[in-house]
């Protein structure tokens, strides 16, 4: 999967938000405005991209759902999307019980060296930044 930056709306009943995210290289990572950290990994499995999102909040926060989220603590998603699922169109995805809709919107291509790659096993636990 060739990597690229997205922008992310989303909403859950009259609370929304928005998030940057990377995704590429069979990887996930990012950042919301609430100071939700993304981190995961994806696959391309029977013409669709599937995986799972670990978001974490080093200084707690609450989700858009209303969830509360410990200091430190998250939540792991699970994403089962269409291929051209940055073109904006409605995703359902369940937070923890909680149904919400998100928009991924591609924005640019960001190539990433092979030395820096999330399937490098060097680089195993580090993220690139944004």
């Amino acid at each position: 999967m060739a990597g690229a930056l997205y922008r992310m709306d989303y909403q859950s009943g009259t609370q929304s938000g928005g998030a940057v995210v990377y995704i590429g290289d069979d990887g996930v990572t990012g950042t919301d405005v609430g100071g939700g950290i993304y981190s995961g990994s994806l696959v391309a499995v029977e013409g669709r991209v599937r995986g799972a999102v670990r978001i974490t909040y080093p200084q707690g926060g609450t989700l858009v759902t209303g969830q509360p989220i410990a200091i430190g603590h998250g939540i792991t998603i699970n994403l089962d999307m269409p291929p051209d699922f940055g073109n904006g169109q409605a995703l359902t995805i369940d937070m923890g019980g909680v149904m919400l809709v998100a928009r991924l919107s591609f924005i640019s291509p960001i190539p990433i060296p092979p030395s820096m790659s999330f399937s490098n096993p060097a680089n195993s636990g580090l993220l690139p930044l944004l």
